[in-house]
């Protein structure tokens, strides 16, 4: 079995836009969840979530065009944008 090093570290979520963020914000106990904007919720039972927020207003936004190219943002879902972030973040 080869082992594995983990060099770096890289994260985007609901409460931080990196590593040092994210832990702070979690060890004082702040919540990621808010009421959902971005899409019609009306239907839904549920009216929160954790997300990444693409208003640029928003405390915790991620300006993708930062970190990915225009070609990787219009052909990748948001998720894999985020990993893409997460990774360039890590090396």
């Amino acid at each position: 079995m080869s082992r594995v090093v983990i060099t770096g570290l890289g994260l985007v979520s609901s409460i931080g836009n990196n590593v040092s963020e994210t832990w702070d914000n979690l060890i004082t106990g702040k919540s990621g969840i808010k009421k959902i904007s971005s899409f019609d919720v009306s239907d839904l039972p549920c009216k929160i979530a954790g997300y990444i927020s693409h208003n640029e207003k928003d405390e915790y936004y991620v300006d993708r065009s930062k970190y990915l190219e225009t070609r990787e943002i219009n052909r990748n879902d948001r998720f894999i944008q985020y990993g893409l972030i997460a990774s360039k973040m890590a090396v």
